[in-house]
């Protein structure tokens, strides 16, 4: 349900339509949102040792989105873990392919000074007005050189307009 611009109201009538479109159909598009979410315990988790950014999961973790013209939330969370010491993970999101954070660090990072030491990273953004249309959300990583940087089982990444 699209959200619609509520009436100015003057000295007219109003009507079953008018409330049903200006408070009802604007409370039930407040209340349910746009979105999509991939949330699980039992991931087969991934890896990367890339040093330039790429999709984490381009066939799981890649979100649909159908917007009314507002901003997307983003919610990212993973457990992450290397496989050497002082290995370094950036993180990113790609909006219909391209991404949105800075071209060298992406919006975020976690780093891990021993070899499978575990830490959950959170992302959370909200990006600037959309137009109303059609978006595909996708996080992004790298490492930051010589090892493997993995996820754990336990993933959540939502996203909504708001």
């Amino acid at each position: 349900m699209a959200w619609t611009t509520p009436k100015n109201w003057s000295a007219t009538l109003v009507t079953v339509a008018d409330l049903n479109t200006h408070i009802r159909d604007n409370l039930n598009a407040l209340k349910t949102p746009p979105q999509d979410i991939y949330s699980t315990g039992a991931y087969a988790g991934a890896n990367t040792t890339s040093s330039t950014f790429v999709n984490i999961d381009a066939t799981n973790l890649s979100l649909d989105i159908t917007t009314t013209g507002g901003r997307i939330a983003i919610l990212l969370q993973v457990l992450v873990y290397a496989t050497a010491t002082a290995q370094r993970a950036y993180f990113d999101i790609s909006i219909n392919g391209s991404r949105i954070g800075d071209t060298s660090y992406g919006l975020g990072n976690v780093y891990c000074a021993t070899a499978g030491e575990r830490f959950t990273y959170n992302l959370f953004i909200v990006t600037g007005a959309q137009a109303a249309g059609s978006y595909n959300v996708k996080p992004m990583w790298l490492v930051n050189s010589g090892g493997t940087i993995n996820l754990g089982a336990n993933v959540l990444f939502h996203i909504w307009e708001s």
